[in-house]
């Protein structure tokens, strides 16, 4: 993910707005980034899929990253090891764990 632009105003509001922004997000993005696992090119089945996501810890959340068909993709349950995705259609997917 790319980070936060700021724009440059001699505003002074938006200034301190675009500042508390970054400060938010910056440590946020890190810490996903770094406490991730990419799973690439995974196949979905139309119905239940169980996915390992190899973090060895609970799930926190999780990203398409990319899809090659429409398709509504959601979690169901997970546990320290997987996650349980539904589709309603066959899709290859990209991953983000964390």
């Amino acid at each position: 993910m790319r980070p936060f632009l700021k724009i440059f105003t001699i505003n002074k509001e938006l200034t301190q707005i675009q500042a508390n922004v970054d400060n938010a997000l910056t440590p946020l993005l890190r810490k996903i980034l770094n406490d991730s696992n990419n799973v690439v090119e995974t196949q979905l089945f139309t119905g239940t899929n169980v996915i390992n996501h190899k973090l060895s810890r609970g799930l926190q959340g999780w990203l398409i990253i990319d899809k090659d068909t429409n398709a509504n993709i959601w979690k169901t349950s997970s546990t320290e090891t997987t996650a349980t995705l539904e589709t309603d259609a066959n899709v290859n997917v990209k991953i983000l764990f964390f």
